[in-house]
């Protein structure tokens, strides 16, 4: 058990975030279960638990999110010590979770990834740098491929988004209707 050094034990508030409503509603993705898997982990830890603040159907790659900057104000007005993700993705991906773990230092709140540990040496850091790159080009590269499908389908004449206009294929006769 982590004490402060007050010999207190940790007070902890929980992050939790989703992508978009339809993570929301999956059974084990949503807010809800990242909650769950934080509290275990707090109190399999002997911290105290706070609170939790979960942002609904909002990116990874904006720090911009309600309940981001809710957390960041009470972090900063001493509510917490920690913080706790299931994953560094949950608080932001690529240079977003860098710039949210420094805006949490910045306030002496510590960020604790409970599915993921890294070491505090050198070769733990290069393995968290290397996640968090590889989570911060995930969303470009799902990006130029929407892009890239999008393009090539109104180069076929279909629509892809909205109202069908006249003159447009709808895109559901791509999948046979469906």
């Amino acid at each position: 058990m982590a004490k402060l050094k007050n010999n207190e034990p940790m007070r902890v508030a929980i992050y939790t975030r989703v992508s978009s409503d339809e993570q929301a509603s999956k059974e084990f993705s949503s807010n809800e279960v990242q909650e769950a898997i934080c509290r275990r982990f707090i109190v399999n830890n002997g911290y105290i638990f706070t609170s939790c603040y979960s942002d609904q159907a909002r990116t990874g790659t904006s720090l911009t999110r309600p309940e981001f900057k809710r957390l960041l104000a009470d972090g900063q007005s001493g509510q917490f010590d920690a913080i706790a993700i299931t994953y560094m993705s949950r608080l932001g991906r690529g240079r977003a979770y860098h710039n949210a773990e420094y805006e949490l230092q910045k306030t002496q709140v510590k960020v604790l990834t409970v599915e993921e540990q890294f070491s505090d040496d050198f070769a733990g850091q290069m393995n968290k740098d290397t996640k968090i790159f590889v989570e911060g080009m995930f969303p470009r590269m799902i990006s130029q491929a929407t892009k890239t499908k999008q393009k090539e389908m109104v180069e076929r004449g279909y629509h892809t988004g909205g109202i069908v206009p006249f003159g447009y294929l709808a895109t559901a006769a791509i999948d046979g209707g469906s």
